[in-house]
C-alpha cells in the first residue's frame, strides 16, 4: 500500500511537472513563432516597396535622359530654322537608296507633300546629334524629326519598312498622334505617348517627342521610338525570391494589387503614371515560421509518447523502488535534451528575425551593410538592426539585453520592435531613446535593462546622428584608420524611467566605415581567464583597413576564436558593419 501510494504521487508529480513544462514552453515558442512570423512578412514588404521604389527611380531617370536629349536635338533645329546660314548644308540618302536592315541616317517626305531638298540638306546636319545618341542608348528603336512641311529624317534599321508602313497606311507622319500632341501642347516640353503598336512591326513602342519652334512659328517635331519590351527588362532582371514576380502595367488609370496568397508592393512613375509591381508568394517569406511549426508538431508527439512512457514504465516498476528512483531520473534527462532542443528552435526562431538578406538594398549604391549574431549555448539578448526611414535616412541599431535564456529574448523582441517603431514614427534618436525607456521601465519586474546603439546616417551628406545607452564604443574608420568613437554616453535603457539622452554628431565621407559590436567580443575570454579586450580589437581592425564589411566581422570572429582557444563561448557575439560609399548616381 505504502509503496503504491507512493508511486501514485511519484506518478502524478511527474505528470503535473511534465504538462506544465510542455505547456509553457510551447506557448513561448508560439508566441516568438507569431512574432517572427510577423516581422518576416514586414521586412519582406519593405523589401519589395524598396525595390518598387527604386525600379520606379531607374526608369523615370531613364525618361529624362531621353527627354534632355530630345530638348538638345530640338534646339538644335531651332538654331537650323532660325539661323540657316550658319549651317553647311549636307546631303542625306532617299529612305531607298540605303539597303534594307541596315543602320542609317535617311529622309523620305510625306505621302502629299513636296521636296524642298534645300531644307533637306539643312535639317540632315541633325545626323550628328541622331548617331551618338543612338549609340549611347542602344535600346532606342528609332530617333526622328518630322517636319510641318512633310520631310522626315530618320536614323534607324527600318528605313524601307518604315516608308512601306506610311504609303500603306496613307497616314502621314505629321499626321500621327505623337506628332499632334507635340504640335498641341505649345509649351515645347516632351509628350510621352500611350503604348500603341508600331507600324514598322517593332510591337508595343511608347513614343517621347518634343515640338520645335523657330520666331515664333511651329516647325515640325523630334521624337524616339522606346520599345516598351526594353523597360520590361529592367523590371525582368530583378528577381524576387524563387516565386517573386515583376509587372509594370500601363494603364495609368489601373489600381493593381497582388493576387490571392500573394504580397505586393506598388510605386507610380511620375513622368507616366505607370505602375511598377513586385510580389511574392507569402508561403514563401514565412517558409522558415512553417518549418518551425513542424519541428514544434513533433515535439508535441514526442511529448506524449515520452509522457505515456513514463506512466507505463513508473506502473511497471511500482514494487521495485530503485527503479521508481531510475525511472524519474532518466525522464528527467529526456526532459532536459528536449528543452535544450527545444531552445536551438527559439535560437533559430531569434536570428531569423534579424536582418540576415545582404546585400539589404542591392540598388542603394551608398552604403555596404553587413552583420551577424553568433550566440551563445541559449537564447540570449543580443540584436542588431537596420532600416531605411525615408529616401535618404538610414537607421542602424545593435544592442545588449541584460540576463539570459528565454526572458532575455522576448525583451529583445520587445526593444527591437519599439525602436524601429518609434524611429519609423520619425522621432530624433534621442527621443527614441526617451521613449523606448520610459515604455520599458513599465513593468519590469524582471529587473532586465538594455544597452543600446542607435545612429541615423544621411545617406546624401553622411552626416551621422547616434545616441549611446551604456554600450560599447563604436569603431569608426576615418582618413584610412580605425578608432574608436567615444561619443556621448547615456544611462542604459529601462535603468531608470524618466531618463534623457544627448546626442552626437560626425559626418561620414566616402569610405569610412562604423563598426558596431557587442560585449560578446571585447569580453571574450580564454582559458586563462584573460579578456579579448579594446586594445586587440582595434589592432585587429587597423590591419584590415582595406578589407570589406563582410570580410571585416568575418576576420574579427576569427580572431577571437583563435584567442579564445578552447574556452567555451560565454556570451552572444554580435556585429554591424557600415560602409559609407557617397550619394549614388
Amino acid at each position: 500500500m505504502i509503496r503504491r501510494r507512493i508511486t501514485i504521487a511519484f506518478l502524478l508529480v511527474s505528470v503535473i511537472s511534465l504538462l506544465a513544462s510542455g505547456i509553457l514552453s510551447f506557448a513561448q515558442l508560439n508566441s516568438v513563432r507569431i512574432i517572427t512570423e510577423e516581422s518576416l512578412i514586414e521586412a519582406a514588404y519593405d523589401n519589395l516597396q524598396s525595390l518598387a521604389d527604386e525600379t520606379v527611380r531607374v526608369i523615370d531617370r531613364r525618361l529624362k535622359k531621353y527627354s534632355d536629349e530630345l530638348s538638345v536635338i530640338r534646339d538644335y533645329a531651332s538654331g537650323i530654322y532660325a539661323n540657316p546660314d550658319q549651317y553647311k548644308p549636307v546631303d542625306a540618302p532617299y529612305v531607298y537608296a540605303i539597303p534594307k536592315e541596315v543602320l542609317a541616317f535617311y529622309y523620305f517626305p510625306d505621302p502629299d507633300a513636296s521636296v524642298n531638298m534645300d531644307e533637306v540638306r539643312l535639317l540632315s546636319n541633325m545626323k550628328k546629334l541622331f548617331a551618338p545618341m543612338k549609340e549611347v542608348f542602344p535600346e532606342i528603336d528609332s530617333i526622328y524629326f518630322a517636319s510641318e512641311n512633310g520631310i522626315n529624317l530618320q536614323y534607324d534599321e527600318n528605313g524601307h519598312t518604315m516608308r512601306e508602313a506610311v504609303i500603306g497606311s496613307a497616314v502621314a507622319m505629321r499626321g500621327r498622334v505623337w506628332y499632334l500632341s507635340a504640335k498641341e501642347s505649345g509649351s515645347g516640353e516632351t509628350v510621352i505617348s500611350d503604348v500603341y503598336k508600331g507600324i514598322t512591326g517593332a510591337g508595343d513602342i511608347v513614343t517621347l517627342s518634343v515640338p520645335v519652334f523657330a520666331g515664333g512659328a511651329f516647325k515640325g517635331v523630334v521624337a524616339m521610338d522606346i520599345p516598351v519590351d526594353s523597360l520590361n527588362r529592367e523590371i525582368a532582371s530583378i528577381t524576387v525570391g524563387e516565386s517573386g514576380r515583376a509587372e509594370l502595367i500601363l494603364d495609368a488609370g489601373a489600381q493593381p494589387a497582388a493576387e490571392p496568397g500573394m504580397l505586393g508592393a506598388t510605386s507610380k512613375l511620375t513622368l507616366t503614371g505607370w505602375t511598377v509591381l513586385y510580389s511574392i508568394q507569402e508561403s514563401e517569406v514565412t517558409a522558415p515560421v512553417k518549418a518551425v511549426d513542424d519541428r514544434i508538431s513533433q515535439s508535441i508527439t514526442l511529448f506524449a509518447f515520452l509522457l505515456l512512457s513514463i506512466l507505463v514504465l513508473t506502473a511497471l516498476a511500482a514494487n521495485l523502488y530503485a527503479k521508481r528512483i531510475s525511472v524519474p531520473l532518466t525522464a528527467l534527462a529526456v526532459e532536459k535534451e528536449r528543452i535544450s532542443a527545444e531552445l536551438d528552435v527559439a535560437t533559430n526562431i531569434q536570428s531569423s528575425m534579424l536582418p540576415h538578406i545582404f546585400p539589404p538594398f542591392p540598388h542603394r549604391k551608398e552604403i555596404n551593410i553587413f552583420g551577424i549574431m553568433d550566440p551563445a549555448r541559449e537564447v540570449g539578448g543580443d540584436f542588431y538592426d537596420f532600416f531605411l526611414i525615408d529616401e535618404k535616412k538610414l537607421a542602424v541599431v545593435i544592442a545588449d539585453v541584460s540576463g539570459k535564456g528565454v526572458p532575455a529574448a522576448l525583451f529583445m523582441v520587445i526593444a527591437k520592435t519599439l525602436l524601429a517603431n518609434y524611429a519609423l514614427m520619425g522621432k530624433s534618436p534621442k527621443e527614441v531613446f526617451g521613449t523606448v525607456n520610459n515604455t520599458l521601465c513599465e513593468n519590469n519586474d524582471a529587473g532586465l535593462f538594455v544597452t543600446c546603439f542607435m545612429g541615423y546616417l544621411d545617406l546624401e551628406t553622411g552626416e551621422l546622428v547616434s545616441v549611446n545607452a551604456g554600450h560599447n564604443p563604436p569603431l569608426l574608420k576615418q582618413a584610412g584608420a580605425y578608432g574608436y568613437y567615444r561619443a556621448k554616453h547615456g544611462f542604459v535603457l529601462a535603468g531608470m524611467d524618466g531618463t534623457t539622452y544627448s546626442e552626437s554628431q560626425i559626418v561620414m565621407t566616402p569610405g569610412d566605415v562604423l563598426y558596431l559590436y557587442t560585449d560578446g567580443v571585447t569580453e571574450a575570454d580564454n582559458e586563462s581567464k584573460e579578456l579579448y579586450g579594446e586594445q586587440r580589437l582595434l589592432e585587429v581592425m587597423n590591419k584590415n583597413t582595406g578589407t570589406g564589411v563582410e570580410g571585416l566581422c568575418a576576420v574579427v570572429r576569427q580572431d577571437v576564436e583563435a584567442f579564445a582557444g578552447g574556452a567555451q563561448q560565454a556570451d552572444d557575439i554580435t556585429m554591424l558593419a557600415i560602409q559609407f560609399n557617397g550619394k549614388g548616381e
